[in-house]
């Protein structure tokens, strides 16, 4: 795959959404397509609606015996062309829908396995009342059903990637990870064989570190079948994401986390795959298109492939699920009669910057923390509310699995967020975590309760009593300079403890150690008797709180070090971006709606040697520099030393 941001949508025809394939009408969809190539819409993701490209029909003997299968009333071969039962007409009607999409110089995604559909299951009628991901019969016909579609449209220059299918995993349950597993590799294996030059992307979504009773479906698995990790970052859907309004700093951070958290995990590039506000009642058109706006540019500054709009057309159709679910009507770039609605607009304006500033591929983010994750439930809380703070603190950290230390990047700060249970660190990866701090790394551990070895030498405390608290978890600030944080709830485990040699940063309501500091080695360990990450991310305006950004900021002096521009003010995301040892691009993105002026400073021995988009005002200072970015906007420079 290019280097190049995908800018997309995802389509169904705007005269019959989802039955488009069998209800075709050429002139119209040719409109569509006419609509979005005028805004510079040149990706889309594609479904060839399961049921009707794989009409099978289960027959009956005697007693209810299953005798096998035909397509629509036809003898299925046992092997060779036709082996799949695809219906011939669809296939027709897909590869010309290709062929008009390469008239207008869009490339396709095509999501093959699309049995789930906008809140509901479409599978063949013979597998319906099979188990569809784990049932050997309907995996057989899957199988035959992708080797057949990829084989047959793999010389068409119109399709850039196969997709697994449209969240897949909502069309039935597993009973392990381990069969959720099986069902990804197979798969993607049936695809690699018909087609082994084009990349796979998942098209799943709501995966996790560890499911549970949640999912079963695990981000490290899915890693290790697809090419592409895909996100569905939709504010309604994902957990802990709509605690805040549109334009909140929770809601700036969430697609940009979440690509994050699925990528780094897998070891794979991520695509936000469907991106939207799903209708007015979440925000109108000028708060969804602001919204759009950031979250463009906060996931090309953060390594995302790209951005696929859900969907392209309004769909206000007499069937279900769209006289079902009104929701699924106001969805689209376009209404129904093709008008562009403000987000079109703003797609288009993205892709016109991205060519005008001409920087070509924007190099991997710096690295400046490792987030390290157990193997337990909650992944994805912890993520998202480590992600929150370390962009207020002004540092950028990746994830990795705590049991994957041969994973972990050699960095000054370790984070282990919101820590709980018995048994969520193996011995032997606490052991390189505890090495790595005696060589002279910053570790922070926030905890709910968790049993930690060593607990005693490494924060300088011993406990005395453990309990749920009575009461909020308010951080004082020891030297009372700061605002009072709320940062958990009632009922969470705390502890008392007896201070041996740790140094006291911040205490609770009770005036009990809550944020301590203590060195280790060369290194120093920073303890936290609360679930911080957690806690936030399932707290309502949480993310907020004036004063937070320093929660986060007193264990990163380390990690500022290495950046070249520095900022006081926690809505200013920057990204630095190494070219090498004497050149980085930099990009400053507003995490608040409206913009602002902004003042950051350059280290000693860097200046600006390139403005592509908005250029500083220099202050008398060496070093100083004050720069305005609207909303929506961000700015783009390249540092060098002098």
């Amino acid at each position: 795959m290019s280097n190049e941001f995908l800018i997309g949508c995802n389509y169904w025809a705007s005269h019959a959404g989802m039955f488009m394939w069998r209800h075709w009408d050429e002139a119209s969809v040719r409109l569509d397509l006419e609509a979005l190539a005028s805004h510079r819409i040149r990706t889309l993701r594609v479904f060839p609606f399961w049921p009707d490209f794989q009409p099978l029909e289960q027959v009956w003997d005697i007693y209810g015996e299953r005798l096998g299968m035909l397509s629509k009333g036809r003898r299925i071969p046992s092997s060779g062309p036709g082996r799949a039962g695809l219906d011939e007409l669809m296939m027709e009607r897909l590869r010309r829908f290709c062929d008009l999409a390469a008239e207008y110089d869009v490339q396709i995604i095509l999501a093959l396995v699309t049995g789930w559909m906008s809140g509901q299951r479409f599978v063949p009628a013979a597998l319906q009342d099979r188990s569809i991901l784990e049932d050997a019969v309907s995996l057989r016909w899957q199988v035959r059903y992708v080797e057949e579609i990829v084989e047959r449209m793999a010389d068409h220059p119109a399709i850039r990637l196969w997709d697994l299918g449209n969240e897949c995993n909502c069309m039935g349950t597993v009973a392990s990870p381990e069969a959720a597993w099986l069902w990804t590799h197979t798969i993607a294996s049936a695809i690699r064989r018909a087609d082994p030059t084009r990349q796979i992307v998942s098209g799943l979504h709501v995966l996790e570190v560890q499911g549970g009773d949640v999912t079963r479906w695990l981000i490290q698995d899915h890693g290790e079948s697809v090419d592409i990790m895909t996100t569905h970052p939709y504010p309604l859907f994902t957990p802990y994401a709509g605690k805040d309004p549109l334009g909140s700093r929770r809601s700036f951070s969430h697609a940009a986390a979440e690509g994050r958290f699925y990528g780094d995990l897998a070891g794979k590039p991520n695509l936000c795959e469907e991106f939207g506000t799903l209708g007015p009642m979440y925000g109108d058109e000028d708060v969804a298109a602001a919204y759009l706006a950031s979250a463009l540019r906060l996931l090309w500054a953060n390594g995302e492939l790209g951005l696929l709009w859900w969907c392209g057309f309004d769909l206000s159709l007499p069937f279900s699920p769209y006289d079902r679910l009104p929701l699924e009507e106001t969805l689209g770039l376009f209404t129904a009669e093709r008008k562009p609605k403000a987000m079109a607009a703003t797609l288009q304006d993205f892709g016109q910057w991205l060519e005008k500033i001409n920087l070509g591929e924007l190099p991997p983010r710096q690295i400046d923390a490792v987030g390290l994750l157990p193997d337990s439930p909650g992944g994805w809380a912890r993520s998202i509310g480590c992600w929150t703070l370390a962009k207020q603190a002004g540092i950028d950290v990746t994830f990795r699995r705590m049991a994957e230390p041969e994973k972990w990047p050699e960095v000054p700060l370790y984070i282990a967020p919101s820590l709980q249970g018995q048994g969520d660190i193996n011995s032997k990866d606490w052991e390189t975590l505890m090495t790595r701090v005696e060589e002279g790394a910053t570790l922070f551990i926030s905890s709910g309760g968790a049993y930690l070895r060593d607990f005693e030498s490494l924060t300088g405390l011993r406990p005395k009593a453990r309990a749920p608290r009575v009461r909020d978890a308010v951080l004082r600030w020891a030297d009372i300079s700061g605002e009072p944080l709320t940062l958990g709830g009632t009922d969470m485990l705390g502890h008392r403890f007896y201070v041996l040699d740790a140094e006291v940063l911040a205490v609770d309501d009770e005036e009990l150690p809550l944020l301590t500091r203590k060195p280790f080695g060369r290194g120093t360990v920073y303890y936290l008797d609360v679930a911080a990450e957690t806690e936030l991310a399932d707290q309502a305006g949480g993310f907020e709180q004036q004063g937070l950004e320093r929660l986060y900021q007193v264990f990163s002096g380390k990690a500022c070090e290495r950046r070249w521009l520095q900022r006081n003010d926690r809505d200013l995301m920057i990204t630095e971006h190494p070219v090498d040892d004497r050149e980085r691009w930099v990009v400053l993105t507003p995490l608040a709606r409206t913009g602002g002026r902004y003042d950051v400073s350059l280290v000693s021995g860097i200046q600006v040697a390139e403005v592509k988009h908005l250029s500083p005002e220099a202050e008398p200072r060496a070093g100083r520099l004050h720069v305005s970015i609207p909303g929506g906007e961000c700015a783009v420079w390249r540092l060098a030393k002098v």
